[in-house]
């Protein structure tokens, strides 16, 4: 009974606290309390808590844990009175509570799950009636008696990442955080990563942007996202890329590259330089398939020195392992292995050498009737041409009638623009250098020439050897030089004149490739295209159109070689940042914002009818290309019939279309896609800028049409 009641007394005090009872004074002379006899509970208690405290741990100091000091002592009460009952417990508020009770702080389990630089505001004091005064220290925490837990050391890492850049405390890892979240993404091939790692060519850093002197500009608060970002790069867990939305926020504030040559400037050096440096044209090689091409300018760059004699030798046995040993300098060009097993040129191949007087970007284009579309886009970016024909015996006539692509090549590059064309008779030692077989080519090939729009004057013919090498370079056969005393293929390229460039209109650069990665000289995303007209330099900010995206040029290559601008002619690989590869596609025209191409669906044309094998009427579906872009399209309207030499109106509102007609007509796109673009393309008019207002169409595999663009309709 008696125990049950000091149980039942410590759980109501314990419940009910009360404020400590002053001590009356007492004298020196007042006779300690007589000892009690202590029950069974209270001693298991007390040798429990004696085991507990032995030894004694060092208590920490209440200021250390944030406590407020301890009261002072209080007198030890006086004696209880006799009369009283030692079955019965002590009230609450009785003077028989020792001053030295117990007192009692956090558990062990509180402090696990409490971070250790947090306390209790205050210890809960538990005062257990007792004639036997008795005395506990504080149990030390965790972080005291073992040290700091790994959970403790992250948290003390994150101090100053979380309160942003002013936060007190800002140790090396949180310093590391930052300066990883705020530095700019550089993933390689990566579209909205790219940034060069250097200054681009040409261009002036970026100035930081400053707040003026005594405002109140303050860093903006890291949100939930960029806060855990910050922590996982502090942590070496984060990739360091940036969400889409992040980045295309990041360029938009971020100030472009200052331009750092006016446009007179530019002009005044490249007037300088064209009376110091070579001056360079865009050549296409053209001609039916198994003519030569690719074997005729891998010859050409051998004899110059654009290719070793180690490389040739590799070729010729590799060529020769599979079968194919006299496609040895054809394989300069030819690197796909589809291309080699099959002997065709597929794609369009690129490369650049240097004559005495000038300098060439060699297109060597395919010649089968089935990639005649990647003819057209090597095409589009020629100055001049060489076609190549087959001068062996029925050869030529292969290729030129019954359905040979010579005739639609020749027609294709003039609709194109080219207007200076060199006619290479190839495989004359085939047939022993005949001049009778030269004579019979040139009389057939040059009416068609001038028919189709070529000007005498700028048709040249010369008979050649791609397998000998014979009149490339030089003149060794005698058989040749008996009825033939012309220059050479190399002294005729020398011979060009150059065309005038357009420099002083506004900048455009259709598309012809887009690609990630890394060049001899930059890397990131990079275009390919020509300069058909203007001036670019690094810094410019340009827009790709169809679309309402802008990148800025970072770095520009032309002819292997890192540059600080390229003007009109030059075939130039453009590295830009601030755009999405997703953003552009072959047929893209960049441009300035300021000065946009407009993007339309419908335009009227002036077209030159070849021979469709049915007659165009209204509604004649076509494939309408227009530089290196294709898409469907549909002839809506036949307004008139033109005369083909003064250009005037004959007939209106035809109902069709005959054979080596001249018609102007109306074209609208189809709402088909190219590219994940809409029926719409960007287009001039033929009188705003020449290169921009040139249309091909073809239908079922052939060329039925080409024209120039006359007005662009909404």
């Amino acid at each position: 009974m008696a125990a049950n009641r000091a149980a039942k007394a410590a759980a109501a005090a314990a419940s009910t606290p009360s404020p400590a009872p002053t001590a009356p004074a007492t004298s020196p002379q007042a006779a300690p309390p007589p000892e009690k006899k202590l029950s069974k509970l209270q001693q298991k208690m007390l040798s429990s808590r004696a085991a507990k405290a032995a030894p004694p741990a060092p208590s920490p100091a209440p200021s250390e844990l944030g406590l407020a000091p301890p009261p002072p002592p209080v007198a030890a009460p006086p004696p209880p009175d006799s009369s009283a009952s030692a079955d019965e417990p002590m009230a609450i508020d009785s003077p028989a509570f020792s001053s030295t009770s117990l007192v009692a702080g956090p558990s062990s389990f509180a402090n696990a799950l409490t971070p250790s630089h947090r306390a209790f505001l205050a210890p809960v004091a538990h005062r257990i009636a007792s004639t036997v005064p008795l005395s506990v220290a504080v149990e030390p925490t965790m972080a005291a008696r073992f040290g700091p837990s790994p959970d403790d050391k992250v948290l003390e890492a994150r101090k100053g990442t979380a309160l942003g850049a002013g936060a007190r405390g800002e140790n090396r890892l949180a310093k590391q955080a930052r300066k990883a979240a705020s530095a700019p993404s550089s993933q390689p091939g990566s579209a909205k990563n790219s940034r060069p790692s250097t200054t681009a060519p040409g261009a002036a850093k970026p100035k930081k942007a400053v707040p003026p002197a005594g405002s109140s500009f303050k860093p903006a608060t890291a949100g939930p996202v960029s806060q855990l970002r910050t922590d996982m790069e502090a942590m070496g867990l984060g990739d360091g890329s940036s969400s889409r939305e992040e980045e295309r926020m990041k360029v938009d504030e971020e100030p472009a590259p200052a331009i750092i040559m006016s446009k007179e400037k530019i002009l005044k050096e490249v007037k300088a330089k064209a009376a110091t440096e070579k001056p360079v044209l865009s050549l296409v090689v053209i001609g039916h398939v198994d003519a030569g091409k690719s074997t005729l300018m891998g010859r050409v760059l051998h004899e110059l020195g654009e290719t070793t004699d180690r490389e040739v030798a590799s070729n010729q046995r590799q060529s020769e392992k599979i079968g194919k040993g006299s496609f040895a300098y054809a394989w300069t060009f030819d690197a796909m292995d589809e291309e080699r097993e099959r002997g065709v040129t597929i794609d369009v191949a690129i490369d650049t050498f240097s004559t005495q007087r000038k300098r060439f970007t060699l297109i060597d284009a395919p010649g089968h009737r089935d990639f005649v579309p990647n003819m057209i886009s090597g095409a589009a970016q020629a100055d001049v041409a060489i076609l190549v024909v087959d001068g062996a015996s029925g050869a030529f006539e292969k290729g030129f009638e019954g359905g040979g692509q010579t005739r639609e090549h020749a027609l294709l590059v003039r609709s194109l623009g080219v207007q200076q064309i060199i006619v290479a008779v190839n495989k004359l030692d085939a047939v022993r250098w005949s001049e009778v077989r030269y004579k019979n080519i040139f009389d057939q090939l040059f009416p068609f020439l001038t028919d189709i729009g070529f000007m005498p004057h700028k048709i040249t013919f010369v008979p050649v050897s791609a397998s000998t090498g014979e009149n490339l370079t030089k003149q060794t056969n005698e058989l040749l030089r008996a009825w033939y005393d012309g220059p050479t293929l190399v002294e005729e390229l020398d011979s060009l004149p150059v065309p005038t460039r357009a420099l002083d209109v506004a900048l455009r650069i259709p598309v012809s490739n887009v690609f990630k990665g890394q060049s001899a000289t930059a890397s990131g995303l990079a275009v390919t295209g020509r300069v058909e007209s203007g001036i670019v330099q690094v810094g410019e900010k340009l827009a790709a159109l169809p679309g309402d995206e802008s990148g800025i040029v970072r770095a520009l290559e032309v002819n292997g070689e890192l540059v600080p601008y390229a003007t009109a002619g030059a075939n130039a690989t453009i590295f830009l940042s601030g755009i999405e590869a997703n953003q552009l596609s072959v047929g893209s025209v960049l441009c300035p914002r300021s000065q946009p191409v407009p993007v339309v669906s419908t335009f009227t044309a002036q077209v030159l009818v070849f021979e469709p094998k049915h007659p165009i009427t209204a509604g004649y579906a076509v494939e309408l290309f227009h530089h290196s872009r294709d898409i469907p399209a549909s002839i809506v309207a036949l307004e008139a019939m033109l005369d083909k030499t003064t250009g005037k109106v004959t007939k209106t509102s035809p109902r069709m279309l005959p054979k080596n007609s001249s018609a102007r007509i109306r074209v609208q796109l189809r709402n088909a896609t190219t590219g994940g673009r809409s029926g719409a393309i960007p287009i001039e008019p033929f009188s705003v800028n020449k290169a921009m207002g040139r249309v091909l169409f073809r239908r079922n595999g052939e060329t039925v049409a080409a024209g120039i663009v006359l007005e662009t309709l909404q």
